[in-house]
């Protein structure tokens, strides 16, 4: 029966070669924590998947705004020079 640290070292090369950093990073921690919340593999299972997921979302994002080569201090969130365009006319305001 392999050891805890041979399933570790198996589990960091299979991790790294499938490229999931992620959960490579985290499955340690979050086993503990499923573990003593008594969550079911597939839980445990979801929850690493979903980490995974968020950080390549995360990722991707912050990969498109470097390419993308804006100013720093303009985003998306805050359209200073084209904010009017992005208005909706009140019905008040509005003419048939």
């Amino acid at each position: 029966m392999p050891s805890s640290e041979d399933i570790r070292d198996y589990l960091n090369k299979s991790l790294k070669e499938l490229r999931l950093p992620t959960v490579k990073a985290c499955y340690e921690q979050q086993a503990h924590r499923a573990s003593k919340e008594s969550l079911s593999y597939e839980r445990y299972l979801a929850e690493l998947v979903e980490l995974e997921c968020l950080e390549r979302f995360h990722r991707r994002i912050e990969r498109f705004l470097r390419e993308s080569r804006l100013p720093l201090e303009k985003d998306l969130q805050r359209p200073n020079d084209h904010s009017r365009c992005h208005r909706q006319i009140a019905p008040s305001q509005h003419h048939p």
